[in-house]
């Protein structure tokens, strides 16, 4: 006995859902440069600047970062704050994370994650850091390619951030099923191209 149309069209959807590209995430208009107006776990007298906003390609849900330098332990530190939405606000949900100041020239991925604390919608986020002169991020992955945000952290930004040296950060979103397998990461400028590998996540594979 064959299953009934109407399931059948269902399972059709759902696994054609599941290899759809994904589309690119795209940067948005903020106001750079001045204070988020949402707590970021920053001490209140550091510098901090918002470095840039976008809206992710698969769930076309918000995204906002900000950075900040800190000290830890005897090493100034640059901590990047990727702001999500919930519960109707900006900033429910920060996972911050800091990195030694300068910021390396290096792509470096920083970020592999679904958020979930207190926030809805959201499918595989990646996001990291890159040289200043990065013009354009793109995720290789077994769905196809899916270009990223990128946000030019220049001079005057990195001064307001209080930040030694320009950098750019990025942010690519995926379908869950892309923590499978390997994703290759690959920005492009005006240096030479760089990449990195992130490895499979099966836990963020398998939690799709």
């Amino acid at each position: 006995m064959g299953a009934p149309p109407g399931l059948l069209m269902a399972v059709i959807a759902l696994i054609a859902g599941c290899n759809a590209p994904a589309a690119p995430t795209t940067k948005t208009p903020c106001d750079v440069g001045g204070r988020p107006d949402y707590f970021v776990p920053a001490p209140e007298e550091s510098p901090l600047a918002i470095i840039g906003c976008a809206r992710l390609g698969v769930s076309g849900k918000p995204v906002e970062f900000s950075a900040n330098s800190r000290p830890i332990g005897r090493r100034d530190h640059v901590c990047l704050n990727p702001a999500y939405r919930g519960r109707g606000r900006l900033g429910i949900y920060i996972p911050a994370a800091c990195v030694p100041d300068p910021v390396s020239r290096r792509l470096a991925v920083i970020g592999v994650e679904v958020p979930r604390q207190a926030v809805r919608g959201y499918q595989l986020v990646i996001w990291g850091t890159s040289a200043a002169s990065t013009r354009r991020v793109v995720a290789h992955h077994e769905g196809g390619r899916t270009r990223a945000a990128v946000f030019t952290v220049g001079r005057p930004l990195a001064r307001a951030a209080g930040v030694t040296r320009p950098f750019s950060v990025f942010v690519v979103e995926l379908h869950p099923e892309a923590a499978c397998r390997r994703v290759l990461v690959r920005a492009t400028g005006t240096a030479a191209p760089s990449t990195t590998w992130i490895r499979p996540r099966p836990r963020l594979c398998h939690s799709a």
